[in-house]
Parts: C-alpha cells; structure tokens; sequence
C-alpha cells in the first residue's frame, strides 16, 4: 500500500515516518509534503492507498483534501492529524468519511493499531475479489484494448466499415457504450528519454485525463499508440463543450504536476465529433491533423479540428523550380548545393501563412521519395535500400517544428549520400587493392597493364584512368616502383648476384634494370649494396 505523510512541521513528518515499521505493515511512503498544494499534487501523481494529514495546513487544509478528494471519487482512505483545539474539525473530518483521527502527540501504539487495521481491510478485500474475477477483468480491459487496437488500423486503412451494433459490442468486448457522440483524441509526447519514461506517462495520463472527462462519458479507452496514446470517447453529444474545457484543464494541470518532466512536451490533437463508430473515420483523421498542426502552432497545447481545412494546402509548391535544381543537385552528387536548395525552400516556407503540419510533413516525404527516385533512375542507388525511406517516413513525425523537420531532412539526405560516395569509393578501390597486391606477389612475372586489367576484371583503359585516379601515379610508373623497391631490399638482405635479383624483380635484360634503378635510386646496384647492404 502507498502512503503520503502530510504536515507543516517536517518534524511532525519524520516522526510519524520513524514510528512504523513500513516494510512490516506492507506499506511504503512514497511522499513527504508540508503543505496542502503538494499533498493535492501528490495524491494525483502517486495515488496513493493512504494519505496521513494534519488536519491544518498552509494552502488547502486536511479536510479541504479529503472533501477535494471525495468530489474527483479518489479512493484514498484518510488519517486525520489534530490537536487538542481542533477537535471540532476532527469531527467535521469523520463526517466526511476519514478512517480515523489522531491527537497530537502521536503516540506509535495508536498509529500502529490504525494502519494495521487499514492493512487487513485492504488484504481482505483483495482476498475477497476472487481470481477468477481479477482474471475477468483483466480479460476484459484486454479485450477492450484490443477492440480499439483493431479499430484505430481499420480508420488508418480509411476503412468506413467500423462499427456495428453498439449492444452487441458492448457484449462482446466489455463497453458501455450509448447513443451519442464519438470522437477521437491523441496525446504525443516529445523529448523522452527512455520507454519506461513513456510507460509512465501514458499511465499517469490516462489516469488524469479519465479524472476529468469521465464525469462527461458514458465510456473512456485509451491504448499505447506510437510516441503517446489513442483515446476513444462515447458522450452524451451535448456534452461536447465539456469535453474539450476538460481536455484543456487536464493538460494545464498535468504538466503542473509533472515537474521532473519538464523537458517533455505535450501535444493533444482532438478529432471531430461524430455520431457513430462507423463514422469514426473523420475524427480519425482530424485528430492526426490536429496533431500534426503542433508543428505550426507549437507543442504544450490542445488543439481541435472539427475539419480539414480546404484552403491550407502546399500545391503551390509544384510550381517551383526547386524540383528540377533539386534534381540536377542530386545528379552531380552535389552535397553543397543539396543543402542551398533545402535551405531555399525552408526559407519560402517560413514566410509563408496557413500552412498545415501534414502538409509539411508530406512535403519532406515527397522530397524524400524524390531524392531516391534520382538516384535510381541515374543507377546511382539499387532498390535494396529501402529500409532508409520508410525509417524517414515513420521518423519524421517526431519532429514538432519546420526546423527540425528541416534540419532531419538535411541530414538524412546528405548522410545517405555520403553513405554511398563511401561505398562507390570502396567498390573502386577494390579492384586498384587487388591489382596491387597481385603486382607484389607476381613481380618476378613479365607484369603487363593488359594482364593485370585482366586479371581484376576492366578493360585496359578504364583500368588505367582509374589506378591513376587513386593512386596517384600510372600503372607503368607503379610497377617500376615496386620492382625497385623488391630489389632495393633484395641487395641489402640477399647474396644474389645483381643478375639474379634483376630476373627475381621480373626483368629479362640487366642493362635496363641497371639504368632503371639508378635513375630510381641514383646509384647503380652494387654501388647500392656497397652503402646499404
């Protein structure tokens, strides 16, 4: 069971926190606050089983919490902390439900006695919801999930056969859905660090976001979708006002709450209304839009669309010759220009007005799909890459500003182009690597630019273009230099006649290795072994 200490004197806190052997009772503290606000803060981020109180604190008092907690049907048993004076406000505290009321001084037996009987009611009662029951329901918010799982790909699929016969749904998967209204709702979050970082904040969410809508809701289901969570509402449709003022006061109260959170951010993207669930594909979409317009309008906020807009599209963009420089850019493999072209068009973007967020995303995709296209058609990519498409195409959504759609673009553009000038450099330098190692290990063989052509699989003319281009030096010149250096190192190790080590470096004629080694090393062989060898 989890418990929250509350009083204004931390004294107060640390003594109730040494009287108890927590660990024994099944309990743990999870939060120490001295003032009211935070007890209120604490109960929504810990929900705690059990909040000790003193009945008189700074910001909201104790039975201010309890009755706070009453009206939002937060179950939290109450342990009211009072002094003698306030006797009358420990009475007014039993009025409203709290378990029990402690006089100050504490004293360890009665606390103790209260906690272990708020321990085997809890026991009890968990003992009392039979397996078979916790089974149930586990099996039915299973059930419940998946219905929506199965729901929101049918609405991606732009699917109109969702829905059927609300009774028979509601018998089937465990809802209690009515007559009404339908909408859906997203919630993304931004900057996380770690999935069990964003486990926590569906889980909080839903539990906030449940708090403040339910009241408006015949039924409420949320499940796991990309970086946040899908929310399905069923609601009397005069209530729809209210759903929305909730949705707005969840998320302010929210992010008050999650202060170790700050470097998140949190969108809500709220589709249309609609009359049933097999015209759930609307809010559908008009969810993710809503959703994807935090790019224009920024994160941190609620944002509604009861319809696409008609007028907020990005057609004019077919118009510039962006495309054909773009094109060209990508042809010649010119990264500098790759990028003054993107930077062009962001800058056209940004003085533009009523631009959509989907609209810029499917732009950046466009240009993506673009991009590849060029270098396929110019046989300067196969088609087996496709893996950096669709990781681009699923990836770009996590960027929330044109900047960062921008600046993403930029560098998986220019990173994949790289990627591939890396390979074409290594493929070309295979074929010069394995000439020169033949050379090295076939000196003492009459070595010709055909045979070694030949033997890496070019023609004789490209073959010599190419060894020139990475090694710098013709293949003639190369060759000439690996058999001096062969024989530089045979006159200084070997006692072979100058003769032998001009046959074993591939020369037939003595007087042309002779000549071709002093104008290499400016002494003849011997001369060479006398000083070296």
């Amino acid at each position: 069971m989890k418990v929250i200490i509350a009083d204004d004197e931390n004294r107060i806190c640390q003594l109730i926190c040494s009287l108890v052997d927590w660990k024994a009772c099944n309990m743990e503290v999870v939060a120490v606050v001295n003032d009211g606000v935070d007890a209120w803060n604490a109960i929504h981020f810990y929900k705690p089983d059990i909040v000790i109180t003193d009945i008189r604190m700074p910001g909201i008092n104790g039975l201010e919490l309890v009755e706070k907690c009453k009206n939002e049907n937060i179950h939290t048993k109450f342990i009211i902390i009072s002094g003698y004076g306030q006797f009358e406000y420990a009475q007014s505290a039993i009025r409203y439900g709290v378990e029990d009321y402690l006089l100050k001084p504490i004293r360890k037996r009665e606390l103790r006695d209260v906690l272990n009987r708020l321990s085997s009611e809890y026991v009890d009662k968990m003992r009392n919801l039979s397996a078979s029951e916790q089974q149930k329901e586990a099996t039915t918010t299973r059930v419940r999930k998946a219905f929506l799982g199965d729901l929101l790909r049918t609405q991606s699929e732009s699917s109109t056969e969702a829905g059927g016969d609300l009774e028979n749904i509601n018998a089937e998967y465990g809802f209690h859905f009515h007559p009404g209204s339908f909408l859906l709702a997203w919630v993304k979050f931004e900057g996380v660090e770690s999935t069990n970082e964003i486990e926590y904040l569906r889980e909080n969410s839903a539990y906030f976001l449940k708090e403040k809508v339910s009241k408006y809701c015949y039924d409420f289901e949320s499940i796991a979708r990309d970086a946040g969570s899908a929310y399905l509402l069923n609601y009397a449709t005069e209530n729809h006002p209210l759903i929305l003022r909730a949705a707005s006061d969840f998320l302010d109260e929210w992010k008050e709450h999650l202060t170790i959170f700050q470097h998140v951010n949190v969108t809500v993207g709220v589709g249309k209304q609609v009359a049933s669930l097999s015209q759930l594909t609307e809010s559908y979409k008009t969810a993710k839009w809503a959703l994807d317009q935090r790019i224009v309008l920024g994160t941190d906020r609620v944002i509604e669309c009861p319809q696409i807009p008609e007028n907020m599209t990005i057609d004019w963009i077919a118009g510039l010759d962006f495309w054909d420089k773009f094109e060209i850019s990508v042809e010649h493999m010119n990264e500098a220009e790759i990028s003054l072209q993107l930077n062009r068009l962001y800058a056209e973007l940004e003085q533009k007005k009523d631009l959509s967020g989907s609209g810029i995303y499917d732009l950046a995709r466009a240009i993506m799909r673009s991009f590849r296209f060029i270098l396929q058609k110019n046989h300067l990519i196969g088609e087996s890459n496709q893996n950096d498409l669709d990781c681009f195409e699923s990836s770009v959504e996590h960027c929330n500003t044109l900047d960062a759609v921008f600046c993403f673009l930029r560098q998986t553009i220019v990173g994949m182009l790289r990627e591939f000038l890396q390979q074409k450099c290594t493929e070309d330098n295979r074929p010069i690597r394995e000439a020169k190692k033949y050379i090295r290990e076939h000196l003492t063989e009459p070595l010709s630019l055909q045979s070694v052509s030949d033997r890496v699989g070019f023609n004789s003319a490209y073959f010599s273009t190419l060894f020139k281009k990475e090694t710098g030096i013709n293949f003639s010149d190369y060759l000439t230099q690996a058999r001096m250096e062969m024989a530089k190192q045979l006159l200084r190790e070997a006692d072979d006649t100058v003769a032998l080590i001009c046959e074993k470096v591939g020369y037939s004629d003595l007087k042309t290795f002779t000549k071709n080694f002093k104008r290499y090393t400016g002494l003849r062989p011997n001369e060479y072994r006398k000083i070296f060898g």
